[in-house]
């Protein structure tokens, strides 16, 4: 197409373009409401089948309790397209400004695209947040995707969780992350 001094005409010039709308991210990363219950419920199934260990577990614990429970304690969503949850983590408050990082999953063909990151770093920003000094989580010693993922995000194996109450199966890997030193 020619342009106005070309033509002496200006009906042949192209049309402006409006700007475009600015484009939804992929993903959000929300703390969790009631909303998502059965997404979530539906997700964590998902992710049984994967995880042969993750089956015994009881499908009424996925719906996250500890949100309402605790003002300390936060569990979080990664939602995709149409609401799907894509994404979860939880952060549960286990005393002494220490935080136990707990279900840290995302929907396999969204692995190593960055949601993972996204969530953790949300908690710990909420962490630091409320004034926690170490995060801990655990994982399967056949989880190498989670381990790779927890040593990207600057968390180190440790032989034993920080001291706490819970309790965890024969041959966990505990990793650990101490935010005071991150902040300095």
């Amino acid at each position: 197409m020619k342009n106005l001094s070309e033509t002496g005409r200006d009906d042949q010039l192209e049309p402006i373009q409006p700007p475009s709308e600015p484009k939804e991210p992929k993903e959000r990363i929300i703390p969790y409401t009631d909303e998502y219950r059965e997404g979530i419920i539906k997700f964590f199934q998902q992710i049984a089948e994967e995880y042969p260990e993750k089956q015994k577990e009881n499908p009424d614990d996925y719906a996250p309790k500890i949100q309402t429970e605790d003002i300390n304690s936060n569990f979080w969503v990664a939602v995709g397209v149409g609401k799907e949850v894509i994404g979860t983590m939880g952060l549960k408050d286990c005393g002494n400004r220490i935080g136990y990082m707990g279900k840290l999953y995302v929907q396999k063909g969204l692995r190593g695209k960055g949601v993972g990151s996204e969530i953790f770093k949300k908690a710990v920003d909420f962490a630091k947040e409320k004034g926690y000094k170490t995060l801990f989580g655990a994982t399967m010693p056949s989880n190498d995707k989670a381990r790779k993922l927890y040593d990207k995000l600057g968390m180190k194996i440790v032989d034993t969780p920080p001291a706490t109450s819970m309790t965890f199966h024969e041959g966990t890997v505990f990793v650990q992350i101490d935010l005071e030193k991150e902040q300095k």
